[in-house]
């Protein structure tokens, strides 16, 4: 169906507006049945804009040209700029911005989030990949978890495996999330071969990253505290002993290993055909062990 300036695709559950040129929100709930309860002020939907209705909940997503969203039911409202970090939640007469946010409140604020976007669930499925509840999650920085495998969990952390990513333990990538806060902080990867097979390479078969801005709380301690305790649980015919490269001068990397029991497997030069020599230039290398081999 096409209005000139909309054009409207109709499902059992969801409506879906696409935008062809400019019009003002009120001549939409005059044109559309369905748009009637909807609390928008009356704005002009721009040209590009999409437009998704939750027909059981009357929840709006709205997708802007570029890469604003915004997320409207009842009286709340979650505003997101897929282009910056965080998002800007309004419930009623109380307005949160993720970035003013204490832990306290981030704590707080977490289910009251994640019980309004169960309003939008029917929408999932028509959402464009660039704008798919995964990808919203992940720009609000905060764990779904609808859509994640919780691998392990330890100390104040959560180790998850993204819904696009297979439990693959030849080739393991982790998120590490805040247990408290449930904010996404970094990233985990880990690689075991079969029994028969060592894991003992110059670039280790463990390696942990924590975004810049949330260093020096002990999340790495806590996630690989975490991988240890999962390892522990994994089939007996993977060869279970962790192996973790830390550059000489990165003393805060080696502390991590260290605070969970490894020992120091060999500080000394990187073979000259080894891929961290060659591609990396990294030539010196301490290795530390956590296992027994």
């Amino acid at each position: 169906m096409s209005k000139f300036n909309y054009r409207i695709e109709r499902y059992n559950d969801c409506l879906k507006i696409d935008i062809r040129d400019d019009v003002l929100f009120s001549k939409l709930k005059t044109d559309i049945f369905e748009l009637l309860g909807s609390n928008i002020e009356d704005e002009v939907m721009k040209k590009g804009t999409s437009i998704f209705l939750a027909k059981s909940t009357n929840g709006l997503i709205i997708r802007y040209p570029g890469k604003k969203i915004l997320l409207t039911a009842e009286n709340r409202n979650l505003f997101i700029d897929l282009d910056a970090s965080g998002y800007r939640f309004k419930d009623g007469d109380e307005e949160f911005l993720s970035t003013e946010l204490t832990n306290e409140g981030k704590h707080y604020l977490f289910d009251r989030i994640i019980d309004f976007m169960s309003a939008f669930k029917e929408c999932k499925k028509y959402l464009p990949v660039d704008s798919s509840f995964n990808i919203l999650f992940s720009c609000m920085g905060i764990l779904n978890f609808d859509d994640v495998t919780i691998v392990g969990e330890d100390a104040g952390v959560i180790l998850f495996l993204n819904p696009f990513r297979e439990l693959n333990l030849s080739k393991l990538k982790l998120n590490i999330a805040d247990g408290y806060t449930y904010e996404v902080v970094g990233t985990m990867e880990l690689s075991l071969n079969k029994k028969e097979e060592s894991n003992f390479s110059y670039s280790g078969n463990v390696t942990y990253d924590i975004y810049e801005e949330k260093t020096n709380k002990g999340y790495a301690t806590s996630a690989l505290k975490a991988l240890i305790s999962y390892v522990g649980t994994v089939s007996d015919e993977y060869n279970k002993v962790l192996y973790i490269a830390a550059l000489a001068e990165d003393i805060p990397y080696q502390k991590v290993a260290l605070n969970n029991g490894a020992v120091l497997e060999y500080d000394g030069k990187v073979p000259e055909g080894d891929s961290l020599a060659s591609l990396n230039k990294i030539n010196e290398i301490k290795i530390y062990r956590i296992g027994d081999k």
